[in-house]
């Protein structure tokens, strides 16, 4: 029988034209066993996520709101080189957010919002 899920992800590449400079990004994903695996490779293009993506077939994905010089060295705090830690630049993300999660609650938080 065939995993849905890594066939969703062998047939459905990527979307990262949302993502800017996403070279330079940190990926993790979080695991079917619900565990964060960090991606300890450069997303150069969604090719290369992709196979990540069908390899571990991950329930969600994440990627870092800053730029990192080599996201994919990037560590803790204590016990990694600084070389692995080099900061580049963020964007700027305000979390927004109601609970319980709806079309409702959403629309009250961007109304309050703006």
């Amino acid at each position: 029988m065939t995993d849905p899920i890594r066939s969703f992800y062998q047939h459905h590449p990527p979307d990262l034209a949302p993502v800017t400079d996403w070279s330079h990004r940190h990926f993790r994903i979080l695991l079917p066993r619900g565990t964060f695996f960090k991606i300890p490779d450069r997303i150069r293009n969604p090719a290369t996520l992709q196979r990540w993506l069908v390899r571990y077939r991950p329930r969600d994905v994440y990627y870092s709101t800053s730029c990192w010089l080599a996201p994919e060295n990037l560590g803790r705090r204590e016990g990694t080189p600084l070389a692995d830690n080099i900061f580049l630049s963020s964007d700027i993300v305000f979390d927004i957010d109601r609970s319980p999660f709806s079309l409702e609650n959403l629309e009250d938080a961007r109304r309050d919002t703006i």
